[in-house]
């Protein structure tokens, strides 16, 4: 509703936004119009003689004033001249409080009408102008007006605050499962040393505060592009956590970084197509298991949606995306540079939606996901590198991972001996391909509740057994013996119950989940980051829920409890209890 303070004369610009003679019929034919005069007495602004003054001023303004001449010359930045009201005589006087209005001119009349939107649109009257950013439907995903700004620029963030406990049951195998991440960002591993690598912690349990604050704005630049800017929390640079651990990593109240963690223009050359190019989110349909949710991809994609009919609806989505390029000046110290190997994720994905029944709502996609350049080579001779030595192959090492993949010693070192120091990295040793299959379904039959049956099915086409085994990988193995031990296949299940979407006071769900994914199915880099702590090797389950407290505020609570597939003994169960709110 309008606020009351509105003024009278901005209120006689909205009525004047169509022209005086629009006005003049609002007083006797456009019901809306009438409508809105109403409205305005009702709530205070205008009395109803000055409401029926105003429009039969408009009405004889517009009767007065002359049509402008066709073929005229366009106006120059002259001043038009002050239009005069017409003076008042004996028979035409107005009642005591009757509000004359003038001809105003067009650029008034359009900075009138966007002051009194922006009213509108503050007050709830009118609501904001929809936003949209890259999802995994394939079309423009609207936003609720909170952080609506102008027409044109919109703000939006979240800021969700946890207490993160960790369980390691006795009996994981400690010690054997190295950092590859700080080996590979470092300058090198002595695997003939007396030192020890840096393992993960398997053993000691650790109870995290945890926060993770986003922010970022939309800005419409035309009718068909807009730009997004968006800022994160985070611990590192971790393509897959915005996680900000409390009173970590210096301690004593120290500041907390941000990331870039989007920044992307939107193209829409169609009403159902969109491109985006830059840093964005995933812009496929997937699970956490191949991807993580909070994973930004860097390069460009396109997204459509086909509506066959009121039924069905075909969607899809496709892009390239380069996930490492080679220092410009590899090797470093080497006068003669070694061959570029850039890394690049190509991906496309169909599916459909299908409304099977009244009550019930389809939805099935099939991706698939080819990772380039992924997997480690074998480096030409080596002599002896020192930590600042590189070779041939340094840049093939991946420099995040999280736990799971096969792994093996890139360096071909000539002169090392069993004494000597032999300084490695360690590369993938599987090549990925992975075809992703994703089914869900939707029943409403338990209006207003939901039944969410959901299902999602990996194969990685490029795992070879054989070949990883004749990399001589340095994990994965069976217990005391060499004999690779992983896989290349995975599948999720789920069953989700109540509102899909938490918005408001007392919506809920609640979900129970079901994971099995072998040790080489996907990269372990880019998906999940919570369940074990990360990665793949990984099966088990996982329950939990939301309530709602009140608007755009959440409580939720996760227990996730997940052991090895093969490989040593590695099991570590999280509760999570998490306080959310957006805007």
């Amino acid at each position: 509703m309008m606020r009351p303070r509105m003024s009278v004369a901005l209120v006689a610009g909205l009525l004047l936004v169509s022209g005086p003679s629009d006005v003049a019929r609002a007083n006797t034919q456009d019901p809306a119009m009438q409508r809105l005069i109403d409205l305005l007495v009702q709530n205070g602004v205008l009395t109803r003689d000055q409401a029926q003054s105003l429009a039969r001023q408009a009405s004889s303004d517009a009767g007065s004033r002359p049509p402008a001449q066709r073929g005229s010359a366009p106006r120059t930045a002259a001043k038009p001249p002050a239009v005069e009201p017409p003076a008042a005589t004996a028979s035409t006087e107005a009642p005591p409080g009757t509000v004359r209005v003038p001809y105003v001119p067009e650029t008034v009349r359009k900075q009138i009408a966007a002051d009194v939107r922006r009213e509108l649109v503050a007050d709830g009257t009118l609501p904001a102008q929809p936003a949209s950013a890259p999802g995994p439907d394939g079309a423009k995903k609207a936003e609720r007006p909170i952080g609506q700004i102008t027409d044109k620029i919109r703000i939006f963030g979240d800021l969700r605050v946890r207490a993160d406990s960790v369980f390691f049951p006795k009996g994981n195998a400690a010690g054997a499962f190295p950092n590859f991440t700080s080996i590979n960002n470092s300058s090198g591993f002595d695997v003939n040393g007396t030192g020890n690598a840096p393992f993960n912690n398997v053993t000691d349990d650790r109870f995290r505060m945890r926060l993770r604050a986003r922010v970022g704005a939309e800005i419409q630049l035309n009718d068909w592009m807009s730009m997004t800017v968006g800022a994160a929390t985070g611990n590192d640079n971790s393509p897959v956590s915005t996680n900000q651990t409390l009173g970590s990593p210096t301690g004593n109240f120290a500041k907390y970084q941000l990331w870039l963690d989007q920044a992307f223009l939107r193209i829409r050359p169609y009403e159902d197509v969109n491109v985006y190019l830059g840093r964005f989110p995933n812009p496929f349909w997937t699970t956490n298991l191949l991807y993580h949710d909070d994973l930004r991809m860097d390069g460009i994609a396109t997204q459509g949606r086909l509506a066959l009919n009121d039924k069905v609806a075909l969607f899809g989505a496709a892009g390239g995306f380069p996930f490492f390029n080679t220092a410009f000046d590899f090797g470093t110290t080497n006068t003669d540079k070694f061959d570029s190997r850039d890394k690049y994720l190509v991906a496309g994905q169909v599916g459909v939606d299908w409304q099977a029944h009244r009550d019930v709502a389809t939805r099935f996609a099939v991706g698939y996901h080819y990772f380039a350049n992924a997997e480690g080579k074998l480096s030409a001779a080596c002599f002896q590198p020192t930590a600042t030595d590189s070779c041939s192959t340094d840049n093939t090492r991946p420099l995040f991972t999280q736990n799971g993949n096969t792994m093996f010693m890139l360096r071909n070192n000539l002169l090392a001996t069993p004494t000597s120091p032999n300084l490695q990295y360690f590369g993938l040793a599987s090549r990925y391909g992975v075809l992703d299959i994703h089914g869900r379904v939707d029943v409403t039959s338990f209006s207003p509740y939901t039944v969410r049956l959901e299902g999602n099915f990996l194969y990685n086409t490029a795992y070879n057994s054989s070949a990883i085994a004749s990399r001589n990988p340095v994990n994965n193995l069976a217990a005391n013996s060499n004999t690779y031990q992983g896989g290349g296949m995975g599948y999720l299940a789920r069953v989700t119950i109540g509102d899909m979407e938490v918005r408001k006071a007392w919506d809920w769900n609640a979900y129970i989940e079901y994971r099995y994914l072998q040790s080489d199915a996907v990269i372990d880099a880019f998906n999940d980051s919570d369940f074990r702590l990360g990665g793949t090797n990984v099966q088990g389950y996982s329950v939990g829920g939301m309530l709602g407290i009140a608007n755009n505020v959440a409580v939720r609570g996760r227990w996730m409890s997940g052991r090895e597939v093969t490989g040593p003994p590695y099991r570590a169960d999280l509760l999570q209890i998490d306080l959310v709110s957006k805007f």
